[in-house]
């Protein structure tokens, strides 16, 4: 495991970063970044601060925290304001489903499914995905919970990512649990 992680080793183009936050909420629409930041030694995270806004407006604030080595997320769903509660969740354009043990077989290129095909893979780490599937009409939170439950359920995901103020790790960063970059896996 990799413990000398550097703040300095990120994408500072963002292209990846801004690709997912563009296919998710578009060029205009604002959303919810969260920054955590970890400890090294203990892997534990000790600070959480959000920012909210386009892409655009809120690429300064994404350059000095990850210069800082904070881990940035975006935020699936469209919320009221900065922040990572559920009481701020409006509704959701995309859902997202963490996959620890792997892609499931049906996720995989060689058996994938275009029924249930995501719309973009992120490898968070070595044998670790986010998935996100970008959906045709917005849903409510109600829905978006039902969503992501049958989803984690039904492709045997991390249930206790079956909720409604889902965040995903962006690409073009570190991993600091262990110092991978994260990154684009595919997008279908």
């Amino acid at each position: 495991m990799k413990t000398n992680v550097k703040p300095t080793d990120y994408d500072r183009t963002f292209t990846q970063a801004r690709t997912l936050c563009h296919a998710v909420h578009g060029e205009e629409g604002k959303f919810g970044l969260v920054y955590m930041m970890r400890c090294l030694k203990k892997h534990t995270v000790t600070a959480v601060e959000h920012s909210y806004g386009t892409f655009a407006e809120q690429e300064g604030e994404l350059a000095e925290h990850a210069a800082a080595g904070w881990e940035p997320y975006m935020m699936v769903a469209i919320t009221s304001e900065a922040g990572h509660s559920r009481e701020i969740v409006q509704h959701s354009w995309a859902v997202a489903a963490d996959f620890d043990n792997g892609l499931p077989k049906l996720l995989e290129s060689d058996e994938l499914n275009e029924l249930i095909c995501p719309s973009y893979v992120v490898a968070t780490s070595a044998g670790r995905y986010h998935a996100v599937w970008i959906l045709n009409a917005a849903c409510t939170s109600e829905e978006m919970r039902y969503l992501t439950t049958v989803i984690q359920d039904r492709l045997d995901g991390d249930v206790g990512f079956a909720r409604t103020n889902q965040a995903v790790r962006l690409p073009g960063f570190l991993n600091h649990k262990n110092g991978d970059k994260v990154k684009l896996h595919g997008s279908f």
